[in-house]
């Protein structure tokens, strides 16, 4: 079968359409990584469309600070966390050209000891102990 040059742009053009359309940003969940003394320290984000094709490091803020990227998939994104006080922040993710995705994230420091619980009841008396006598003089 003879192929014209007809069907060979046509076929160009098919491909050149579905390597083009580039995958909006968006984020399905985001994890919190803490110190032990539990401190927020780090974010990892799963979603679809996480960075441009070819794959680049998106700009991600937090609060509008802008974040380390430390790892980065079309599905998964960390990034070091700097220090921050408790309280609800916007995430954004700009991946490219693909556009960009927010993500509404509490942070809440974790304590390493929680309050005081109430008292238990109390335990079974213990054996008997040994018996002295004392000589009287």
């Amino acid at each position: 079968m003879k192929i014209t040059p007809s069907y060979i742009s046509i076929a160009v053009t098919a491909a050149l359409s579905a390597t083009s359309a580039m995958a909006t940003p968006g984020i399905s969940a985001v994890f919190t990584s803490y110190s032990t003394a539990g401190t927020p320290t780090a974010i990892n984000i799963s979603g679809s469309g996480l960075c441009a094709s070819p794959c680049a490091t998106p700009t991600l803020t937090l609060g509008g600070t802008l974040l380390t990227v430390t790892s980065v998939s079309a599905t998964f994104v960390s990034a070091n966390l700097p220090v921050l006080s408790d309280g609800d922040y916007t995430l954004s993710l700009t991946a490219g050209s693909s556009g960009s995705t927010t993500f509404a994230l509490p942070i809440v420091a974790k304590s390493g000891v929680g309050a005081t619980g109430p008292t238990g009841p109390t335990g079974a008396g213990g054996a008997k102990g040994a018996e002295t006598t004392v000589n009287p003089r």
